[in-house]
């Protein structure tokens, strides 16, 4: 059985080689992907690192989250996502679509404005002896403003390799600060 995410690479793999010839070679897409793979070994099971997955509010950086519909958990709930110098300002939003306790979630992130699709994020956790090997793999893209079509490529490719490179370094220290957070609450049990 294919999880939301490989269904998801599936038909893109599948109809990529019709889109790739449908376009003209001229086709100018102003976009910066966010593709990462980041993991982590936590000395403790998934049954404890499970609920930081669906709350991240004590570990995860940047963003903050705030659950608009739905029940926090469960599949379908929606969340905002925003700055908190600017809680007003809506960045993106967040929908579970995949959840297996202790092993899986996947989330959809789209745009608030017509609510375009951007990408995905899952967390999958194994076991690895006493311990829980966590992954953390996104797959998303961020359209860039209008303006950004007339800057040379190679400004373009070096904006999508440092993002790339900042937030795969940010989600690895986020993935340490959650290791240390339950590794240390247990230790204080």
């Amino acid at each position: 059985m294919f999880t939301v995410v490989q269904r998801w690479l599936l038909v893109f793999l599948y109809l990529m080689p019709f889109q790739i010839w449908a376009v003209d070679q001229d086709y100018d897409r102003s976009a910066v992907e966010l593709v990462t793979y980041n993991e982590i070994v936590i000395n403790r099971p998934a049954s404890e690192i499970w609920p930081h997955i669906i709350n991240p509010e004590a570990w995860k950086q940047g963003a903050k989250l705030e659950l608009v519909s739905g029940e926090q958990g469960k599949l379908g709930a929606i969340y905002r996502a925003f700055l908190p110098a600017k809680p007003g300002e809506t960045l993106f939003y967040s929908e579970d679509v995949e959840l297996v306790p202790n092993q899986v979630r996947s989330i959809k992130i789209y745009q608030p404005a017509q609510g375009a699709l951007t990408g995905y994020s899952s967390w999958r956790l194994r076991a690895d002896g006493e311990s829980t090997r966590l992954s953390y793999h996104v797959l998303s893209e961020f359209l860039l403003p209008a303006e950004a079509a007339a800057m040379p490529v190679a400004a373009l490719k070096a904006m999508q390799e440092k993002s790339r490179k900042d937030n795969h370094q940010r989600f690895q220290r986020e993935l340490e600060a959650l290791k240390r957070l339950i590794e240390n609450e247990s230790n204080k049990r």
